[in-house]
C-alpha cells in the first residue's frame, strides 16, 4: 500500500508539471526498463507528461523504468510509424526489444540525446 506522504508527493509533482506544460506540444517518448530489456515507444499530448506517464507504468512493473528521451514535437501517426520501423522488434503492445537499430538510437542518445533525437526525427519526418 502507498503510503500518505507518498500520495501526497506524486500529486505535488503532478500539478507541477500539469502548469509547466505548453500548449500543443506532443511528444514521443522512449521509457526503458533499468535492465535494457525492453523500451516502450509511446504518445503523449503535451511532452512534459511523459514524467506522469513513468510514474503510471511503474505502477505496474516489477522493473525500475526510465525516460530515455522525448522527441518533441511528435504526432500520433509518427509514433505509429515508429512502431512500424521496430515491429521485428515487438514483443507485446508498445513494448520492444533493446536490439538492433533500436539499440543503437537508445545507446547513442546516453552519449548525445540531441544527436539521437535528431536521428528519430529523421525517421519520422523524412523531409
Amino acid at each position: 500500500m502507498i503510503a500518505a506522504e507518498e500520495c501526497a508527493e506524486r500529486a505535488a509533482r503532478s500539478t507541477v508539471i500539469l502548469q509547466e506544460v505548453k500548449p500543443d506540444n506532443p511528444g514521443i517518448y522512449f521509457i526503458s526498463t533499468e535492465d535494457g530489456l525492453f523500451t516502450k515507444i509511446g504518445w503523449v499530448k503535451y511532452s512534459q507528461w511523459a514524467d506522469l506517464r513513468l510514474e503510471q507504468l511503474q505502477i505496474g512493473n516489477p522493473v525500475a523504468l526510465l525516460i530515455e528521451m522525448v522527441v518533441s514535437p511528435g504526432r500520433i501517426s509518427q509514433e505509429r510509424k515508429l512502431h512500424r520501423r521496430f515491429a521485428q522488434y515487438m514483443s507485446r503492445g508498445e513494448w520492444f526489444r533493446r536490439e538492433g537499430e533500436l539499440r543503437m538510437i537508445l545507446d547513442a542518445s546516453r552519449e548525445n540525446k540531441e544527436s539521437a533525437v535528431a536521428y528519430v526525427q529523421s525517421i519520422i519526418d523524412p523531409d
